[in-house]
């Protein structure tokens, strides 16, 4: 765990301002103002790396910070573009940009460490939109869902990643008992479907039996 934000002495003014960043995200009025007439900037995914980097660029005297910045804004540049990834999903990561960074600056094993909380939140977030947009019940049931548990993240989060274990344990209970519901509600039809293939292969073997005799 980390010790709120005595963890990186040169970077504590700027996790501070990311901090504030968290919870009072002044890029949304901003966009909202400054976009064109005939773009809704709420609908896409903006990324906020560029006016974060501008805005700290004063504070970030090292190489690794900016060079973490930059791979955090990489990689959600990529997730945005990601046509795997329904678009409603897309807006959901949105939120997760300033925490992303935070962790990443505070803790490098983030960029190294597959087990990493927030690694893995981000790749599980990535595999339960898989597929959502050919199913709308199970679509808006999961951004209901991963909405809700970025909003805690954001209001919670400081620098202590039990907030993304306990976001990845929701997660997966989330989609497992998504699962064993969808397993439920198919068996009738999967059964169906058996019964009907049995019956066409005895049906197949009786004329093979006609057609000898």
């Amino acid at each position: 765990k980390y010790d709120r934000m005595t963890a990186s002495g040169a970077l504590r003014p700027v996790l501070e301002a990311l901090d504030h960043w968290q919870r009072t995200d002044p890029m949304a009025d901003h966009l909202r103002s400054a976009a064109p007439a005939e773009i809704d900037a709420v609908v896409p995914p903006v990324d906020r790396m560029p006016w974060i980097r501008a805005a700290t660029a004063a504070q970030l005297r090292g190489e690794s910070g900016r060079a973490s910045m930059d791979v955090v804004g990489f990689l959600f540049d990529y997730i945005f573009r990601d046509p795997s990834i329904p678009i409603q999903f897309r807006r959901v990561y949105e939120g997760l940009q300033v925490p992303i960074l935070k962790v990443a600056l505070a803790d490098p094993d983030f960029f190294t460490d597959n087990r990493h909380a927030a690694r893995q939140l981000l790749e599980g977030l990535a595999d339960a939109a898989i597929g959502a947009s050919n199913d709308e019940t199970y679509c808006t049931a999961l951004e209901r869902h991963a909405t809700s548990m970025v909003h805690s993240i954001c209001a919670e989060f400081v620098l202590d990643l039990d907030v993304f274990a306990y976001a990845c344990q929701t997660l997966r209970t989330f989609t497992d008992d998504w699962q064993k519901q969808m397993s439920r509600a198919m068996q009738s039809q999967v059964d169906a479907a058996l019964a009907a293939e049995t019956r066409d292969a005895d049906r197949s073997r009786v004329r093979v039996l006609v057609r000898d005799k």
